[in-house]
């Protein structure tokens, strides 16, 4: 059974996970299949928070068909009970008798348990390898920031001309990049739990941080606005996008708190220090429960982000355009460089062409995975 090619398989499997985008954060998407003579009798993927995970989903599905077969499951079947019952011992009891895992639990209480436990039971366990299982990985690689650290997984994200350029000197930047690219990045926007920017992004474009171009679910929003300048009038106040938070400090006069609050903003607050400390800035938003941040600041917070080595992952969308304006604004430069070694290396990176557009993608630290 060992030279069966499972790809195919687990590609249905985290096709079936992705069904739980924007249900069930902060724990991770996750599919299932139930696989008997080449044949699949039994789907599931984890639906909700709270739900059923997607091994009982698919045990369920499968019926007594799941006696002898296979289960894929895009990542380590749970063995603890928390708002549902272990699956371990489900799919024991199921009479599963092999399993193939795409990830291991990234959770240091317990990851590799689930296998232990299966082993122990008789039940039959590979681990996939190969593109199926760096899929696997990059789907929970949000869950596995949330579990084992105290700050998001944080998606830096921009659109810039192929001399570098976010904005003219002036500030203009709508639009670098093509329709295409601004309905992908919309759709990226839709993975993800919130959004920040900062106020510099909203005095200069106004935006709704909304998801409009696909269908989805809208983030979070969060606006970076430290002493309070975002005008009441902005988009992002308008009722009909739903709320936002508007991270300011603790000496914030009152009278402008109260006019925020009538707004309908909530206030997450901030020390009052002369240096503005994102890594607290991140960790207040993952206390709010968001796994997932995107941040789509101008060139002033990104290179901040970037600059301390606080964003996971690049998404960069690059149009064929030169503007060769001497003073257009660029990623701010946040320390001297003096070699090319000090440079930010992106891994795993991939090339796509999105219209008219180029999109790099990458992760910042190996260790993400």
């Amino acid at each position: 059974m060992r030279d069966v090619n499972w790809q195919p398989l687990m590609d249905e499997c985290l096709a079936l996970a992705e069904r739980g985008r924007g249900r069930v954060e902060p724990n991770p998407m996750v599919g299932a299949l139930v696989v008997r003579d080449g044949e699949v009798c039994g789907r599931g993927w984890h639906r909700r928070l709270g739900g059923a995970h997607a091994e009982i989903a698919a045990l369920e599905d499968a019926g007594e068909a799941a006696r002898g077969a296979t289960m894929l499951v895009s990542l380590e079947p749970c063995c603890t009970e928390g708002r549902t019952p272990a699956c371990t011992q489900a799919i024991v009891e199921a009479g599963i008798a092999r399993v193939v895992v795409a990830a291991i639990d990234p959770n240091p209480r317990h990851g590799g348990l689930g296998l232990k436990r299966l082993r122990e039971a008789g039940v039959v366990v590979e681990e996939l390898e190969g593109p199926g299982a760096q899929r696997a990985r990059q789907l929970i690689e949000p869950f596995r920031k949330y579990i084992t650290g105290r700050l998001p997984f944080v998606v830096a994200k921009w659109a810039q001309t192929l001399d570098g350029r976010l904005a003219t000197h002036s500030g203009h930047s709508q639009w670098i990049t093509s329709d295409v690219a601004r309905t992908r990045a919309h759709e990226e926007r839709a993975r993800a739990d919130g959004i920040l920017v900062g106020i510099g992004t909203v005095l200069a474009d106004d935006p709704s941080l909304t998801t409009r171009l696909v269908e989805g679910r809208s983030p979070r929003r969060f606006v970076l606005d430290p002493h309070g300048k975002i005008p009441l009038d902005a988009r992002v106040f308008d009722p009909a996008t739903g709320g936002v938070t508007v991270i300011v400090r603790e000496d914030l006069k009152a009278s402008r708190r109260k006019a925020l609050a009538a707004r309908g903003a909530w206030l997450m607050e901030l020390p009052p220090r002369d240096e503005l400390d994102l890594a607290e800035v991140l960790a207040g938003i993952r206390a709010a429960g968001i796994g997932r941040l995107m941040v789509e600041g101008g060139p002033r917070l990104l290179g901040r982000l970037l600059g301390q080595r606080l964003a996971d992952r690049v998404e960069v969308h690059m149009a064929p355009k030169l503007l060769l304006d001497r003073k257009g604004r660029t990623l701010d430069a946040v320390r001297p460089v003096a070699s090319m070694d000090e440079a930010l290396v992106l891994h795993d990176v991939v090339w796509e062409s999105v219209g008219p557009d180029l999109l790099v993608c990458g992760v910042l630290e190996k260790s993400c995975y």
